[in-house]
């Protein structure tokens, strides 16, 4: 069993009902991608088509077919509006679900639960600490899609 650590591609297709989406990989040599519900729900979004995502750990299942065995993230590409900008984190309260960051630029910016999670820390941690964040374009105003420590940086 052939297994791809990162695969980067584009949702080509989402059935809601059937609980897949199929990914388009940017390497040729990967093929088309399964995404089961489940990774999406985990996520805690759904996959749209013309999002990019990368997966991870990408094998073949049952069939021959590649499936993902988890998201690491996935965007909306005409949403986002600015990649790492410093940020310094002001709220987190995990009992709500939702916490703020505040940036020169945007002034207070609100972050979903999801970010916060995926940062690992603790909510006392947070408070004043420097991390760059990923923002986009929302109805209501501008939100963190992602968080990471400065220092985690990937070249």
């Amino acid at each position: 069993m052939k297994i791809y650590p990162h695969v980067h591609g584009v949702v080509e297709f989402f059935d809601p009902v059937r609980g897949f989406a199929l990914v388009k990989s940017t390497t040729p040599a990967v093929g088309p991608v399964l995404v089961l519900s489940r990774m999406m729900r985990d996520f805690g979004s759904p996959f749209l088509p013309g999002m990019t995502c990368e997966l991870g750990d990408v094998h073949s299942g049952r069939q021959g077919r590649l499936v993902a065995s988890w998201i690491i993230d996935a965007v909306q590409p005409d949403k986002r509006l600015r990649d790492w900008l410093p940020v310094e984190g002001k709220f987190f309260a995990p009992q709500l679900g939702y916490g703020f960051v505040t940036s020169d630029e945007f002034g207070d910016i609100y972050v979903p639960h999801e970010p916060f999670r995926k940062l690992g820390c603790a909510p006392d941690d947070f408070k004043l600490m420097s991390l760059d964040a990923i923002l986009f374009k929302h109805t209501r105003g501008v939100f963190v899609h992602l968080l990471r420590k400065p220092w985690a940086k990937v070249a």
